[in-house]
């Protein structure tokens, strides 16, 4: 693998939904402009293992349930790869995977939010697949990360109420059925991003309650159940951010600041804790997108 981070869809603009941008997550720099997607995705959801990297739901302008894929060594075009069980939107960062099997977690149908987790085999075509339900209840916005065991997500909020949680639940990547609890986020967050190496899950930013963007950075060991601990804090407090690792760093890319959106990328050491520090830019502004590597934490099989 290149150890290659690719961030994808998103907004705002004509040309970052269609859009993936590169970077090699042991180096420091901007991002390159790596594949052209077949479909507009904002608010889509993005998973990966070391061949293909997969972005489903979001908006085209309208909603609509389209799979793409591209080659995460050398890019180039999308390509349809099928289609998820239903319509949704607000799936950015709530798709994860292991080296086989890509997932996808809850959404927003365009009247409420779904507990729906769809799945597919990332080496084939088709269509996505019942995997099981959220065990808490309805959920968007929220972020999903992955060991090669655990498919883990946590915040979110339900729709038409409006809800913000602070809920961490897993499933079993291998088999099939409902999430369990695994604990709960430092704070109620909605609008955060996911990212993990094989032992340790990373949550960030987000907005809190009271619309107030944050800068938190949790962590998780996923092997265990737990709550949440602090791990520090970004360069800027942002929501919809999008981010991504491999087993030793985890990138942080771009947001929204309510109202500016930015393209700056930071990065942590997962093994160790403490504040992000400045790796960046993408090659444009984004908000409600995705990231996705050859190199997560989910690609070590089972």
């Amino acid at each position: 693998t290149a150890g290659r981070a690719v961030f994808v869809g998103g907004s705002p603009g004509t040309s970052a939904g269609n859009s993936v941008d590169s970077m090699i997550i042991s180096t420091l720099g901007n991002a390159t402009d790596f594949a052209t997607l077949n479909v507009k995705f904002v608010q889509g959801g993005g998973c990966s293992n070391k061949t293909r990297g997969l972005i489903a739901g979001g908006e085209n302008p309208s909603i609509h349930n389209a799979i793409s894929y591209w080659n995460m060594q050398s890019g180039g075009t999308g390509l349809d790869f099928g289609n998820l069980t239903g319509n949704r939107r607000r799936t950015q960062e709530n798709g994860c995977s292991s080296s086989t099997r890509g997932m996808w977690i809850g959404g927003y149908d365009g009247s409420n939010t779904v507990n729906i987790i769809d799945y597919v085999e990332i080496s084939t075509l088709g269509d996505a697949i019942d995997f099981g339900d959220i065990n808490v209840g309805t959920r968007e916005s929220g972020a999903a990360l992955s060991s090669p065991v655990r498919a883990i997500y946590g915040g979110g909020r339900n729709q038409p109420a409006n809800l913000p949680f602070d809920d961490i639940v897993f499933v079993n990547i291998a088999s099939k059925g409902n999430t369990t609890t695994f604990g709960n986020l430092t704070r109620l967050t909605i609008a955060l991003s996911g990212s993990a190496n094989s032992v340790r899950g990373i949550f960030a930013g987000g907005t809190a309650p009271g619309g107030v963007d944050t800068s938190e950075i949790n962590y998780i060991t996923m092997a265990s159940e737990g709550n949440a601990t602090d791990f520090g804090k970004l360069e800027i407090a942002r929501e919809y951010p999008a981010a991504t690792a491999n087993q030793t760093r985890s990138l942080i890319a771009g947001g929204n600041t309510s109202p500016a959106k930015v393209n700056i990328v930071d990065f942590i050491t997962i093994a160790s804790t403490g504040d992000a520090a400045d790796f960046g830019d993408l090659a444009q502004v984004r908000q409600e997108f995705s990231g996705c590597s050859d190199s997560h934490g989910g690609l070590g099989g089972f």
